[in-house]
């Protein structure tokens, strides 16, 4: 009795242990920093994009408005001081890949990834310093993890 009961307290503080070191793993990842994402804004500036003057986007899905086509493309919005609002990625009027969504500073907000329309991968928001807020991982459109 006294060495099932040896066994188990040896178990459960090892579990404890090796848990605690998981989880402080976690805490002492480095934040993601928006500066490493820099170079994004400078090439959606030198691609070649569509503003909403020529896309239209209701309920989630863009079509040209010159032939209301499926569009398939990069959207660029600017806010009222023509500055870089979001940038949009699309495929066949679906979002489809990173998309960038900026403060009025032109520091990066947030950034997303879709794949035919639904979001996938990383989610990270970032405070208008530049550190990592949040990070969200996502699967078939779903929370995961």
């Amino acid at each position: 009795m006294k060495k099932t009961l040896k066994k188990s307290i040896l178990i459960l503080f090892s579990c404890i242990v090796l848990s605690s070191l998981s989880f402080s793993e976690n805490i002492n990842m480095n934040p993601k920093r928006s500066q490493d994402y820099s170079s994004l804004y400078t090439e959606a500036m030198n691609s070649v994009y569509s503003t909403p003057e020529t896309v239209s986007l209701s309920n989630n899905f863009a079509i040209t408005k010159e032939d209301s086509a499926p569009f398939t493309g990069k959207l660029v919005e600017f806010n009222k001081n023509s500055e870089i609002k979001s940038v949009k990625n699309f495929k066949n009027g679906l979002y489809d890949g990173k998309m960038y969504f900026y403060f009025d500073n032109g520091n990066l907000l947030k950034i997303l990834e879709y794949s035919q329309g639904v979001q996938t991968g990383e989610e990270i928001e970032f405070y208008s310093d530049g550190i990592s807020k949040t990070v969200k991982n996502y699967k078939n459109g779903l929370l995961n993890g």
